[in-house]
């Protein structure tokens, strides 16, 4: 299936319930995007919400960082509540664990989907870790709901498991996947993997960019701000 940008709220009753991955992992405090990859990763975050809140307050987001697994920061919230919540949760810094394991993040953002995300609170005050209950359920289809990912990340992928079969389960419960790159150079980033983890377009084109520096990174996650809708 296709979607494309739809921002007339007027035409578009749905709401939509986001969840951001932000690759945590220690190349993120890179400073070749200023100050780093991260901090340009959570400015561009933020911008997202604050401009969505603006359009579409009653759609949620949820927050999840990772690098060798998974730490749920933020469960889905509606944006005319949640905001100041939402971007505090940016502000947490969680320890370095060296790996980049799209799995775990994937799989964790399905766990919230499916309501199997258990809420562990972490030293730090925030959602820490999750884990899959032993029965799998199905993400529940919504013709009311569009469930969405946006990925972000600076590397490839070198964790357990495969992240394309994580994807796919997704993808084919209707979830709309989007991938971003960031990084020195694009031979830092998997972005083959990245293509066939994220959603086709309408034109059919994969859902994944490579941006490469600040002011880009925000301008795409402002425009991700819109609805989608298949066609």
């Amino acid at each position: 299936m296709q979607y494309l940008n739809f921002a007339d709220r007027h035409q578009n009753d749905k709401i939509e319930e986001t969840l951001i991955l932000i690759d945590e992992s220690p190349t993120m405090d890179k400073t070749d995007y200023k100050p780093s990859r991260l901090d340009a990763g959570r400015e561009a975050s933020v911008k997202l919400i604050e401009t969505k809140a603006k359009k579409f307050p009653n759609d949620k987001i949820g927050v999840i960082a990772f690098n060798k697994s998974a730490h749920i920061r933020h469960l889905p919230i509606a944006l005319g509540s949640g905001i100041k919540s939402l971007v505090n949760s940016f502000g947490k810094n969680i320890s370095y664990d060296c790996g980049t394991d799209f799995t775990a993040a994937l799989q964790a953002a399905q766990a919230i989907f499916t309501n199997n995300a258990i809420k562990k609170t972490g030293t730090s005050g925030f959602l820490a870790n999750f884990f899959l209950e032993p029965s799998e359920s199905k993400i529940n289809r919504n013709d009311n709901v569009t469930r969405r990912i946006i990925m972000l990340t600076d590397g490839m992928h070198n964790g357990r498991g495969n992240p394309l079969d994580a994807a796919q389960k997704l993808k084919n419960a209707g979830v709309i996947i989007d991938c971003i790159g960031i990084a020195g150079s694009r031979n830092e980033v998997d972005e083959d993997l990245l293509r066939h983890i994220a959603s086709f377009d309408n034109n059919g084109v994969p859902r994944y960019c490579f941006i490469d520096d600040t002011i880009n990174l925000i301008t795409k996650f402002q425009s991700l701000s819109c609805h989608i809708k298949a066609v």
